[in-house]
């Protein structure tokens, strides 16, 4: 139970924190020329979808870098494990 207590933090709280403390990078994902050029006053709808879109990817992005380091760093914990039983 504790295991997945720690793995539901690690896949949900922390790249959402990761998410919005790097926010500048994520309105960068956004294509702001689409936006203001296909409309007179840019659609909210469209701004909206694009901002949930481009969230999604950077989720995704840190949820794999956050799970490609847990996965090393288990490697290397069963390594030495391993290493110093025998």
């Amino acid at each position: 139970m504790k295991e997945l207590k720690a793995f539901l933090i690690l896949v949900i709280l922390v790249p959402l924190i990761v998410v919005f403390t790097m926010s500048p990078s994520i309105f960068a994902y956004v294509n702001w020329d689409y936006i203001t050029k296909t409309q007179i006053a840019p659609s909210y709808d469209l701004l909206f979808s694009n901002l949930i879109h481009s969230l999604v990817i950077v989720y995704f992005v840190v949820v794999g870098q956050i799970t490609l380091i847990a996965v090393v760093m288990g490697v290397i914990a069963l390594y030495l494990k391993n290493f110093k039983q025998n």
